[in-house]
């Protein structure tokens, strides 16, 4: 998963239009998504693309240096079949895997807001751009990061 950076704090102000501080914003998100949480995703038959579920786990303390991301919104097009289509030749069902064999979920483009971190770099309110699971939540290892971007290396 690569995703793109953008400052949460530009983009919000308080009661006296005061630009709000990237700590200010992490106090606000963690108060808002406190453990526990639960992800809910749409898994598909990786052999019979019409057969889908939904599956809500409980969301598990986060490992050292991760995040946990909401998907906040994401596109749905004919591409994605091809993903769904091209799964195994193509490695699509291991960008995140479900851990149920013959299903997976089918990647989509979209954006998403860090609502957990244990990850420095990373700080919760975060806004991302890029690859996400179909499902409401995504846990990411961040690794490789620069101002612009971060990549997933789980």
């Amino acid at each position: 998963m690569q995703g793109q950076l953008t400052n949460p704090a530009e983009a919000h102000a308080n009661q006296n239009n005061h630009p709000i501080t990237p700590h200010q914003l992490a106090n606000q998100a963690a108060i808002s998504y406190r453990h526990p949480m639960t992800t809910t995703t749409l898994l598909t038959n990786s052999k019979h693309l019409a057969t889908t579920q939904l599956a809500t786990t409980d969301d598990t303390p986060l490992a050292q240096d991760a995040i946990r991301v909401k998907v906040d919104k994401f596109s749905f097009t004919s591409n994605n079949i091809t993903y769904a289509a091209f799964g195994d030749a193509m490695q699509y069902w291991q960008f995140f895997p479900t851990g149920q064999d013959g299903w997976g979920t089918v990647p989509v483009w979209g954006f998403g807001t860090v609502v957990q971190s244990s990850h420095a770099g990373v700080p919760v309110g975060e806004r991302l751009y890029g690859f996400w699971p179909f499902a409401s939540h995504a846990t990411l290892q961040p690794g490789k990061l620069t101002p612009g971007s971060l990549f997933d290396i789980a």
